[in-house]
C-alpha cells in the first residue's frame, strides 16, 4: 500500500522530533477508536461507498493525545479510491493509515501546520486498496491548548476518469495568472513541476484528478481543488474558477490574490452554483464580506482568517441554516457579533481567536458587544473559539452540544449561566470580569479542564463540581473572589483524576491544605497560596 505525494508537501514546518515521535508510535490497545461507515453520510453497511463527498467526522482529542478512525473495504475489492483530509483545531496533529496486513503505515502530508490549526491529506489508489480493515491513527503533537477538535473527511472519488477538456482548460489559465514566467528562479514547485506533469499526464494515475487532494467527479469535472500553500501569486481571484458548475470545494490558502475583494469572489463564484466549501486563508483579500457570497451558495465550510478585510461581521453569515464550519481568525473586522443564528443552524465549528496563540500579536482590536445568545439555537454546536477581542457581557446558556469552549482575554463582566452543557469537555474564560458564582456542573460529568482564573467571581465551591469525577484533570481557580471552607463537603474526594490544580488569589477559609490531605493537593502542579486564612 503506497500513497501518492504532494508536490508541495510542508512537512517541514513540523519540528522533527516532534514528528519523529508521532510517526514511530503506535495505537495502543486502549486507544478509543470511531468506526467511520456507522457515521451519516460514511457508509454503506459496514463498509465505506462510493462517491462520498459528505463524509465527516469530528472528535476532541487531547493536545498530546491519540486517537484511531476505522473503516473497511470489502471482500470484492475498492471501485474508489480514499482521500482522508484531516483539520485539527486547536493544536497540530497528524495522520497515519495502517491496514491489517501491513506493518508499515502511510503518512499524510501535512498541508499546513502551525499551534493553532493544522491540516493534511493522505490519499490510497483503488488499486491498493485491498479487502479488509483500516485503521488511521491521530498523534496530537501539542498545540495552543490542552484539547483539540479534529475534523476528519473521508472522499472516495471514481478511480479511472481523466480530466475534462474545459477543466483542464481552467487549470492552464490559472497556471498561466499565477505562475512567474518559465525560468523564474523562485517560481514555487506548483508552478515548475506538479502543474506541468499533471496536465500533461500520460496516465490516468498522473492524471490531476488522482494527484494530491484534488477530485473529480465520474465525468473528470473538478469537484475539488486544493492548491493550500502553493505559494501561487495571481493578479487577481481568478475568474476562470468561475468556469467550473461542478465545483465544491475550492482551498486556495496561503496564495496571494493580489489585493482582490471579497465581492471579486462572489462575482466569479456566481457562476459556480455547486460551492460548498471555501477556504481562502490568508490569501491577501481586502473589502467587505459580501452577503451573496452566502445567499446565493449553501456554504458549509468558510475560512477568511488573517485577510485584511474591512467593516463589520454582517448578520447574514451567522445566519446560514447551511454553514458548518466558520473559520475567521485575525481579521480586522470590527463591531459587535450579529446575534442571527437561526433555530435550524447547523454551525458546529466557530473559530475566531483574535490573538497569534504563538507570538500574542492581535490583528486589531476585535470585536465588541455581547456574545451572541442565539449560539443557543445550533444544537451541534461544538466548538467555539472567541479569544482576544473585546467582547463584554456574560457567558449565555451553550447549546447542548457544545464540547470547546473558550473566550479568554476578553472583557466579559457578566456572569456564567448554568447549567454547563452534558458534553462539554473544555471551558476556558481566563483573564476576563466575569462575576457571580461558579456555574452549575451537574451535568457537566466529561469535563476535562476548567479554567476561569483571573476574574471576579464569587461565592462558593458548589458541591456539584465534584460530578465530573476522573474526568477532570486541569482545575484553575485562581486569582478570583472565590470564598468559603476550602475542605467543605466531599468535592476534592470526588475529584481523583486532577493533575493540575490552582486555587490560589482567592478568599477561602479553613485549615490550610498540605500535601496529601486532599486530591487536589496530589495534582502534579499545585499552588494554593495568598488565600485569606489563618496559618
Amino acid at each position: 500500500m503506497a500513497a501518492q505525494s504532494h508536490a508541495w508537501c510542508c512537512l517541514a514546518r513540523i519540528p522533527l522530533i516532534l514528528y519523529l515521535l508521532a510517526i514511530t508510535a503506535h495505537a495502543q490497545p486502549n486507544t478509543p477508536a470511531v468506526e467511520i461507515s456507522g457515521q451519516p453520510g460514511c457508509g454503506m453497511g459496514d463498509y465505506l461507498k462510493p462517491n462520498m463527498q459528505d463524509c465527516a467526522v469530528d472528535e476532541i482529542m487531547g493536545s498530546n493525545g491519540t486517537l484511531a478512525f476505522t473503516f473497511s473495504v470489502d471482500s470484492s475489492g475498492a471501485n474508489y479510491s480514499v482521500l482522508l483530509t484531516l483539520r485539527s483545531v486547536g493544536g497540530s496533529a497528524i495522520m497515519r493509515l495502517l491496514d491489517s496486513g501491513s506493518s508499515t503505515p502511510l503518512i499524510g502530508q501535512v498541508v499546513y501546520f502551525n499551534d493553532a490549526v493544522t491540516e493534511s491529506f493522505l490519499r490510497v489508489p483503488a488499486s491498493q486498496l485491498t479487502p479488509g480493515q483500516y485503521t488511521v491513527v491521530v498523534q496530537g503533537l501539542g498545540g495552543a491548548t490542552q484539547k483539540m477538535l479534529l475534523y476528519l473527511r473521508v472522499q472516495t472519488p471514481p478511480p479511472n476518469v481523466r480530466l475534462a477538456a474545459a477543466d483542464k482548460a481552467v487549470i492552464q489559465t490559472i497556471q498561466k495568472e499565477c505562475c512567474p514566467a518559465a525560468g523564474n528562479p523562485n517560481a514555487p514547485a506548483v508552478c515548475t513541476s506538479f502543474l506541468p506533469s499533471v496536465l500533461n499526464a500520460k496516465s490516468v494515475d498522473d492524471d490531476l484528478c488522482h494527484q494530491a487532494a484534488f477530485v473529480c467527479d465520474e465525468d473528470g469535472h473538478l469537484t475539488k481543488i486544493d492548491f493550500s500553500n502553493a505559494g501561487l501569486q495571481c493578479k487577481s481571484f481568478p475568474a476562470a474558477i468561475g468556469k467550473l458548475p461542478q465545483l465544491e470545494t475550492l482551498m486556495m490558502r496561503y496564495n496571494s490574490f493580489g489585493g482582490a475583494t471579497m465581492d471579486d469572489v462572489a462575482s466569479v463564484l456566481s457562476d459556480s452554483p455547486a460551492i460548498r466549501r471555501l477556504m481562502l486563508g490568508a490569501t491577501n483579500l481586502t473589502g467587505t464580506v459580501p452577503c451573496s457570497l452566502f445567499d446565493d451558495h449553501e456554504l458549509r465550510t468558510v475560512m477568511i482568517s488573517v485577510n485584511k478585510l474591512e467593516g463589520s461581521l454582517p448578520e447574514c453569515v451567522l445566519a446560514s441554516p447551511t454553514l458548518e464550519e466558520l473559520y475567521m481568525s485575525m481579521l480586522t473586522l470590527t463591531g459587535p457579533l450579529p446575534d442571527t443564528l437561526p433555530t435550524d443552524s447547523n454551525l458546529r465549528v466557530w473559530y475566531a481567536i483574535n490573538s497569534d496563540p504563538v507570538t500574542g500579536e492581535t490583528a486589531g482590536p476585535g470585536f465588541e458587544g455581547e456574545i451572541p445568545p442565539s449560539i443557543g439555537n445550533a444544537a451541534g454546536l461544538a466548538f467555539i473559539e472567541l479569544s482576544g477581542h473585546q467582547l463584554t457581557g456574560g457567558v449565555p446558556v451553550l447549546p447542548e452540544g457544545m464540547r470547546m469552549f473558550e473566550a479568554q482575554g476578553n472583557n466579559l463582566d457578566g456572569g456564567i449561566a448554568s447549567p454547563l452543557p452534558a458534553g462539554l469537555v473544555y471551558f476556558d474564560v481566563e483573564n476576563n470580569s466575569l462575576t457571580g458564582p461558579l456555574p452549575d456542573f451537574t451535568q457537566a460529568a466529561d469535563l476535562v479542564l476548567l479554567d476561569v482564573s483571573g476574574n471576579q467571581l464569587t461565592q462558593a465551591l458548589p458541591e456539584s463540581l465534584g460530578a465530573a469525577g476522573y474526568n477532570l484533570q486541569y482545575f484553575d481557580l485562581s486569582g478570583n473572589r472565590l470564598s468559603g471552607n476550602i475542605n467543605a463537603g466531599d468535592v476534592w474526594d470526588r475529584l481523583p483524576g486532577l493533575r493540575y490544580c490552582m486555587l490560589n488569589d482567592n478568599g477561602f477559609e479553613g485549615k490550610t491544605l498540605w500535601l496529601g490531605v486532599s486530591t487536589c493537593m496530589n495534582a502534579s502542579a499545585v499552588f494554593q497560596g495568598k488565600h485569606s486564612v489563618p496559618g
